[in-house]
């Protein structure tokens, strides 16, 4: 018998209301030892909120409201109970320790979506979505995760899992009955309907990119010389306050992260030390991390004081941006300028450069426009429909596609069927990798670690 587990269902700290949630076979149980309300009894009419008390051997805990979910038709699919009680750490801590005194385990994270996993109220793209919409950082990432939630991703796989169903039935249909001959006919009719399903994964891969960039942001590092306008040029995008500027070089000693929402794509904008080769052991720490976020960035922001003149250190920067998506600013176009931009041409003769100024605000929105072009690549479709959001996903279409292409290279060179069908069965199981149906319980398990306590 699954142990009965409880956790709370809302964040620590200070709030209106907090939640303990129950789920497991002695829920209820658990809840009659707990809970006791003020009119009437147990049992509790099902789904309806009942006013009462939280009692312990000291006396009053709490006033607090509770409500059952009878299985199935719970969010784990099992007995769930929930009192809500008042926000704050301690009634919180004080009600979940009467539950874990009278018979519930405390939940791991992610063990009660886990359940509603196990329990076939969900499918993992689903359970990944439950965090997608509480990691939301945006409308557009919001709509996305819900409609992953709703089972639109779900809905796609399974529907090309049935396809490869129908199609390996029709190849053994081939292979029992030989004397039929219509084996040519089948490969042939094979071929054909195989290539749609590839079509048909390509293009959820196809937009696997808009998918994972509205579910983690994109990471935009800007880099520069010292004192040459990172930290006002943040203030600037962000229209606040966020970095500390002065005149000083080398104030800046560490990454400072702040979200950016560009037409509903998050964008992690991350200011960092400035590059150079001097610099106490402080700032040369900053200038390692600098470097470390320039690397894992999807896009840098060059920064250039365009009233001083190009120097080695520049140089050095561009080489270091060479292969990298990058956007140049010169910035402080209010004054006079000194940079011979043209010397840019040579060193990143792909790069495209904007004049700025971070003080006035010229050439701000142009900045934002070309971040998302490039950030998109000018293509980027509404919400909507299902989509690959994770690399695990995608990864796992990768596979498929790729037994697709041999199942269909096979079919149309006339090989047996059964050869076919050996390659569209690896394709189903990658498909079912996706939804969880056919992945290892391990990975599973990995997978629900990440989730927060009490979901």
């Amino acid at each position: 018998m699954a142990r009965t587990i409880a956790a709370p269902a809302t964040p620590p700290g200070q709030g209106g209301v907090g939640i303990v949630r129950i789920s497991g076979p002695e829920a209820l149980t658990v809840l009659e030892k707990v809970f006791r309300p003020q009119k009437g009894g147990y049992p509790l009419v099902a789904r309806r909120m009942t006013y009462g008390r939280v009692a312990d051997e000291k006396g009053l805990v709490d006033e607090a409201l509770a409500v059952h979910f009878p299985a199935p038709h719970s969010y784990t699919g099992e007995d769930v109970c929930e009192i809500q009680c008042h926000g704050g750490s301690m009634a919180v801590r004080r009600v979940l320790e009467r539950c874990l005194s009278n018979g519930a385990a405390l939940a791991q994270p992610g063990e009660f979506t886990k359940r509603a996993f196990l329990n076939g109220r969900m499918d993992l793209s689903q359970a990944e979505a439950v965090m997608d919409l509480i990691g939301a950082q945006s409308e557009r990432a919001l709509s996305q995760a819900a409609d992953q939630l709703s089972g639109r991703l779900r809905g796609e796989i399974e529907a090309m899992q049935d396809a490869l169903t129908d199609l390996m039935a029709q190849l053994e249909v081939a292979l029992d009955y030989p004397e039929e001959d219509v084996e040519e006919e089948t490969l042939s009719g094979a071929a054909a309907r195989i290539g749609l399903l590839r079509e048909q994964g390509g293009a959820l891969l196809a937009h696997f990119s808009q998918g994972r960039l509205l579910r983690e942001g994109a990471r935009v590092a800007i880099v520069g010389r010292p004192n040459a306008g990172k930290s006002s040029l943040l203030n600037a995008l962000l229209e606040a306050d966020r970095a500390i500027v002065t005149d000083i070089p080398g104030t800046t000693r560490d990454t400072l992260e702040e979200t950016l929402i560009l037409n509903g794509l998050p964008i992690h904008l991350v200011d960092t030390a400035g590059l150079r080769q001097q610099g106490d052991a402080v700032e040369r720490i900053g200038i390692a991390r600098a470097r470390a976020e320039l690397e894992q960035s999807d896009l840098a922001l060059w920064v250039i004081d365009g009233s001083q003149r190009a120097e080695e250190e520049d140089r050095q920067l561009a080489e270091a941006l060479r292969d990298k998506a990058v956007l140049i600013l010169t910035n402080k176009q209010d004054l006079e300028r000194q940079f011979n931009t043209a010397v840019l041409e040579r060193w990143l003769p792909q790069a495209e450069v904007l004049s700025i100024s971070a003080l006035t605000g010229a050439g701000l929105e142009q900045v934002k426009e070309r971040i998302f072009a490039r950030l998109t690549g000018g293509n980027w479709e509404e919400a909507g429909g299902a989509r690959l959001t994770n690399a695990r996903q995608a990864a796992a279409m990768h596979q498929a596609l790729s037994a697709l292409e041999r199942a269909e290279d096979s079919a149309r060179s006339g090989q047996s069927p059964d050869f076919v069908e050996i390659d569209l069965r690896d394709a189903f199981t990658a498909l079912g990798e996706i939804t969880g149906h056919t992945l290892h319980e391990q990975i599973i398990d990995r997978i629900f670690e990440k989730f927060c306590l009490g979901k």
